[in-house]
C-alpha cells in the first residue's frame, strides 16, 4: 500500500511540471495498469500451480507408499523363490554325489555353526571312506561366495573336528568363478 501511496504522489507530482510531465505522468500511469494485471495473472497463474503442485506431491506420496509395498512383496518373493531354488538345488547336488558313487549316509539342509548359515552338509560314504561335504548351493555364484564357502569350511571343520570336502553347486557357473574354485581345491557341481 504505502508503494501505491507513493507512486500516486509521484504522478501527480509530474502532471504540476507540465505537458511533458503530464506525457510521462500517463506512460506511467498506463504502464502501473499493465504491471498490476501482470501481477494479478501472475498471482493466478501461481495459485494453480501450487493446487498443481500438491496434487503431485498427494500423487507422489502415493506412489511412495505403493513402491514400498511392492519392495516387501518382492523381498518375499525373492526369499521363497530362493527357498524353493535351493531345496531343489541340494536334492540335485545329492544326486550328484550318488551318481558319482557316494552313499549318503546323512545329509542336513540350513545347518548353522557359530551364526553362519550352511546350505547343505552332507555325510557320504564311497569304497568304505566316509567324507564330509559342505555344499553352498548358488544359482550363479560369485568369487565373493567361494570365499565365504571356506570361511564356513573352517568353522565346519573346526566345530566337527573332521576333514570337511567344501562343494559349489551352481546352475550358471561363469568360468573365472569355475577357475577360481578349483584352484581353491572346491568342487564344483554344475546342476
Amino acid at each position: 500500500m504505502a508503494f501505491e501511496q507513493q507512486f500516486a504522489r509521484e504522478i501527480t507530482a509530474l502532471r504540476e511540471q507540465g505537458e511533458l510531465g503530464e506525457t510521462i505522468a500517463e506512460l506511467f500511469t498506463v504502464l502501473m495498469k499493465r504491471l498490476q494485471s501482470m501481477e494479478e495473472r501472475l498471482e493466478a497463474r501461481l495459485e494453480e500451480v501450487s493446487a498443481r503442485l500438491d496434487r503431485i506431491e498427494d500423487r507422489l506420496d502415493g506412489l511412495e507408499e505403493e513402491v514400498s509395498g511392492l519392495k516387501s512383496r518382492l523381498g518375499r518373493v525373492e526369499v521363497t523363490v530362493g527357498g524353493v531354488a535351493e531345496a531343489m538345488l541340494s536334492r540335485l547336488a545329492l544326486d550328484v554325489l550318488r551318481g558319482e558313487g557316494y552313499e549318503v549316509v546323512a545329509a542336513e539342509r540350513n545347518y548353522r555353526v557359530d551364526d553362519e548359515d550352511v546350505d547343505l552338509l552332507v555325510r557320504a560314504r564311497r569304497d568304505g571312506e566316509e567324507r564330509v561335504f559342505l555344499v553352498e548351493v548358488k544359482v550363479k555364484p560369485r568369487h565373493s561366495d567361494v570365499g565365504a564357502l571356506l570361511a564356513k569350511k573352517e568353522l565346519v571343520e573346526a566345530r566337527l573336528g573332521a576333514s570337511v570336502t567344501p562343494v559349489l553347486a551352481a546352475v550358471y557357473l561363469g568360468r573365472e568363478v569355475e577357475a577360481y574354485a578349483k584352484g581353491k581345491n572346491v568342487l564344483v557341481l554344475k546342476l
